[in-house]
């Protein structure tokens, strides 16, 4: 295919887009998986994990929580008082732990809340998670930096 170079990436993209599908193997693995049951299992393997983890965040945030389910991916988190999303996310980013703040997902004309939007099914042990959402607790807890102005 010939395209204009002004129009390189674009018709680049539609093709990725347009032609994305399985291969043939991961089709066959897919469907024999869900045939003999293993798919099944994998799901809730998977929402039992989710769920000890959504319960280790309302142990050690509940009070923070505004909304999760119990197998869900993740949880949304009340900013304490005294914080500003941007700046405990920058702060909890000092410390490695990720969060995300809620302007990705708001839609044209609501209200942007002061919460931060926690990853609970991200690819970490159960130890390294607990230990993350004990540090979040404690950031939550302390009062910003005075001088931080960023």
């Amino acid at each position: 295919m010939t395209v204009p170079r002004r129009l390189a990436l674009r018709a680049e993209s539609v093709l990725r887009v347009s032609c994305w599908m399985a291969t043939s193997p991961i089709a066959e693995v897919a469907s024999r998986w869900i045939m003999d049951g293993t798919a099944q299992r994998l799901v809730m393997i998977q929402r039992e994990r989710l769920a000890l983890r959504q319960a280790v965040v309302r142990e050690l945030l509940g009070e923070y929580v505004l909304g999760s389910h119990p197998n869900a991916l993740s949880a949304w988190l009340r900013v304490p008082g005294e914080w500003e999303a941007e700046r405990i996310t920058r702060e909890l980013r000092n410390r490695n732990i990720a969060v995300t703040s809620p302007d990705p997902f708001l839609v044209r004309g609501a209200e942007r809340p002061n919460a931060v939007r926690l990853c609970v099914g991200a690819e970490v042990g159960e130890r390294t998670f607990r230990v993350a959402v004990e540090t979040m607790r404690e950031v939550f807890e302390q009062y910003p930096h005075v001088h931080d102005f960023n």
